[in-house]
């Protein structure tokens, strides 16, 4: 008997200190009274807060009524991207610049190589660096088609910035 009741002590001390959790299953639904305390889904063309709902749950809408209010997150993003732009596009001019005289000093290593004046390691040499010259063009020019989406995204709706209202479309 003390054996018994030695065994079983430290058993029931761990199940003591062991976490104890309990569910039951069911089915049902729980959801917010309020409209604005629960989050919703809804897609826009441009991003930003809503201000103010002019819908309640189980309000029938049709196409073309007036939703929410959204102002921007970021009034100067716009400004900002503008300036990223013209960033760009002194680096491209830059990268033209930087390409034309590469090639340049490529055609005259080139001419020198087959002169014999120069060895072929500095002739491509020349050939590398022209290459690289390419490559920071390219990268440039994405960089600014990158922007130009950008600017194009906000530009749409930059009459509408200070006051986005969001209809539905069906």
């Amino acid at each position: 008997m003390w054996v018994t009741l030695a065994g079983l002590l430290p058993i029931l001390l761990f199940l003591i200190f062991i976490p104890w959790q309990q569910f039951a299953l069911g089915h049902g639904r729980v959801i917010a009274f309020s409209p604005t305390e629960r989050q919703h889904t809804v897609n826009s063309p441009v991003t930003g807060r809503i201000k103010k709902w002019y819908v309640d749950e189980g309000m029938q809408v049709k196409s073309g009524d007036l939703i929410v209010d959204i102002s921007d997150n970021d009034p100067a993003l716009l400004s900002r991207l503008e300036m990223e732009k013209k960033a760009l596009v002194l680096r491209i001019k830059a990268a033209e610049q930087a390409l034309a005289a590469s090639k340049h000093n490529l055609v005259r290593q080139k001419s020198l190589y087959t002169q014999g004046i120069v060895s072929k390691r500095q002739y491509e040499l020349a050939q590398i660096e022209y290459a690289n010259y390419q490559n920071e063009l390219a990268k440039a020019n994405i960089d600014k088609v990158n922007v130009d989406t950008r600017i194009a995204r906000q530009k749409p709706n930059k009459l509408e910035r200070t006051h986005l209202v969001l209809f539905l479309n069906a």
